[in-house]
């Protein structure tokens, strides 16, 4: 497709190599540039007709405080942005008529820049290579119209519809790895083509003008069809740009990373449900034997007969739950993890719980027996619910909050756990005016880590059971004009309920109301009557980390997750899913957010991940092209 082509030639002709990608406006928008450009422009000209005493020295002077001004529209480096767009467009070649248009005006402008800002031999040679080249091919004004055609297609399949349907088309794990969202991607190719189109329009104009002053011509007439096709095209460029925008996706998430490591990329809740082996006279307080496995629904253990298997075991000193009978005799393989029991249990009828293999610590028999040839006194396989020391079920509910009386938004958040407790933590940024976000202010807000014994239940933490494990999944956005500056879990019920505090912004003057903030949730519960929440069913899931594919996200918004334990014959139901992914999740540029969500990726038959996505700013109906105030990032 020809967009891809040339969003490649995009990338390649501003430096992927180099890591110097996409474009950084750091005090003045494209638009404004602009309008300064053609205003600089139109002031030579009239005093260039005006001023007995105009020189080429004015001209090069105002040539280096326009040169000024666009550099403050620059290139940034983006290094894991360029892995992200290639991931996206795998398989695709470069367009090599598109990449030597861009490679064409960059290349120009940087070689004629030196000759103008020095003023000083060469200006004439320089001045007429650019107007009149020896190759009508390689004249920047055709190069600025290939490209132009290339990206405002009469079709409406230009580069900018390209990319809203292409991450729309394409697979999540190619869209994740962008680290941005697909309207902020569009958003930054928009500055990057128009910033092209700056320097090729400065280079004519200034070309001609020092011409003039040498009498090699008047070049009005070209000069003014040229300013009217600039105003033209820029504004067909900002409307395709804003149209593609509105359509993009402003989601931003993260793929699996390359290798999971444990509280760098995940972090998991321990113990909250698992299997675990227990005879029947232990379940019952008369030590009988008269019932069968089934029978213990609910339950708790009462002591532990002639001090056999149980002893040998840690108790499971809250509830049992669900047992069921697997075999009479077994072979029990104890773990050396302590969030563990068992690595893999192995029945005589040859059914075996877990993944099976070398047992560190030995296996250890473990027989049912006959109690006066009547009853059988069956070992059970059930499920232990104790929020023991080896328990991590906790869930802070106290709120992550960005610094908004001086001036910071959230831009990034992320799952730590600390103490047995998880917590969302934000990252913050100081913002400016026209939505400016002051990368270098950027910074993890510390949190205050706390021990569950010392604080409140329900207010400090939420402690996850066997009837209060489910987490809402939501995506929460700000009204317009409003960004995200908070985020908190509350109770709604049973189910822990995912909040963002919302603030007003002066998008102009970069301020923000604390005083009129507020907080948005959803407030559905799967008990509505209407459109009730739905959950995300979690199949014979096995350990997430296990997965040799890629997640790919399985909800939507208005659902629900209930943690549990991973399948009884896979795992022997050792482990708690989902787990939740640690990675931090920030749009790389950073940019204002309006909103987050919680969601659940995986894939079938794994327990899969909770993870946090962004919203990005709606930036589209900011971007214009006579538009000043349009955020800059």
């Amino acid at each position: 497709m020809e967009w891809q082509r040339v969003l490649l030639a995009l990338l390649l002709a501003f430096g992927v190599a180099s890591g110097s990608l996409l474009p950084r406006t750091t005090d003045v928008s494209v638009a404004e540039a602009r309008r300064q450009l053609l205003d600089t422009v139109s002031d030579l000209r009239r005093r260039s007709e005006s001023e007995p005493s105009f020189s080429v020295r004015d001209v090069t002077k105002a040539f280096q405080s326009v040169d000024d001004e666009l550099s403050r529209v620059d290139a940034q480096p983006l290094p894991d942005a360029a892995t992200g767009v290639q991931l996206m467009l795998d398989g695709l070649w470069p367009w090599a008529s598109a990449l030597s248009e861009v490679r064409t005006t960059d290349a120009w402008y940087q070689k004629v820049r030196d000759v103008f800002r020095g003023a000083g031999d060469g200006l004439e040679d320089t001045a007429a290579a650019v107007a009149a080249p020896k190759q009508s091919d390689k004249a920047i004004d055709a190069a600025m119209l290939r490209l132009h055609e290339v990206v405002v297609r009469p079709d409406a399949k230009g580069l900018f519809k390209g990319v809203a349907e292409a991450a729309t088309e394409e697979s999540g794990s190619k869209v994740c790895a962008l680290e941005q969202s697909p309207q902020q991607l569009i958003y930054n190719l928009y500055n990057l083509v128009a910033l092209a189109e700056l320097r090729g329009y400065a280079l004519m104009q200034f070309s001609w003008m020092i011409l003039k002053q040498y009498e090699k011509g008047n070049f009005t007439r070209e000069a003014e069809l040229l300013q009217a096709k600039t105003e033209l095209r820029s504004a067909e460029k900002a409307a395709a740009a804003s149209e593609a925008m509105k359509e993009a996706s402003r989601f931003v998430w993260r793929c699996d990373p390359k290798q999971h490591v444990e509280n760098e990329t995940y972090v998991q809740l321990t113990e909250l449900l698992q299997g675990y082996v227990q005879n029947e006279v232990d379940l019952n307080p008369k030590a009988s034997c008269g019932e069968n496995c089934a029978y213990y629904t609910y339950a708790k253990v009462h002591g532990c007969y002639h001090n056999q298997y149980c002893s040998k075991q840690r108790k499971c000193a809250g509830r049992v739950f669900d047992c069921q009978f697997v075999d009479s005799d077994s072979w029990v393989c104890p773990s050396e993890q302590p969030s563990r029991r068992y690595d893999y249990i192995e029945f005589e009828n040859g059914r075996v719980l877990g993944r099976p293999g070398h047992c560190s610590r030995g296996t250890t028999k473990v027989d049912s027996w006959w109690r006066w040839l009547f009853w059988h006194c069956s070992y059970c396989f059930c499920t232990c619910d104790d929020d023991g020391p080896n328990s991590d079920r906790y869930i802070s509910l106290r709120p992550s909050l960005a610094n908004v009386s001086a001036g910071y938004a959230v831009i990034g958040m992320r799952f730590v756990k600390l103490k047995r407790v998880v917590h969302v933590q934000v990252r913050q940024a100081r913002v400016g005016p026209r939505g400016v976000v002051e990368a270098a202010s950027a910074e993890w807000l510390p949190l205050e880590a706390f021990d569950v014994a010392a604080t409140a239940p329900g207010r400090d933490y939420h402690k996850m059971d066997y009837e209060q494990r489910s987490m809402d999944l939501d995506d929460l956005t700000a009204p317009p004009g409003y960004v995200l500056t908070g985020v908190r879990f509350r109770r709604i019920g049973t189910h822990l309920n995912p909040e963002i505090l919302a603030t007003p912004m002066d998008m102009a003057a970069g301020t923000l109301n604390a005083d009129a903030s507020l907080w948005i949730g959803n407030d559905n519960t799967d008990a509505a009557v209407d459109e009730p929440r739905t959950g995300v069913p979690l199949t014979l899931p096995d350990v997430p980390t296990r997965s040799v594919a890629l997640s790919e996200p399985d909800s939507k918004h208005d659902q629900f997750v209930t943690f549990t334990h991973t399948d009884v014959s896979k795992d022997a139901a050792q482990t708690t899913v989902p787990f939740l992914d640690a990675q931090p999740v920030a749009p790389e540029p950073p940019v204002l957010l309006s909103g987050a969500g919680i969601y659940h990726k995986g894939r079938r038959g794994y327990g899969g991940f909770v993870g946090l996505r962004l919203i990005t700013y709606d930036f589209s109906d900011l971007l214009g092209a006579n538009r000043t105030d349009a955020p800059l990032n």
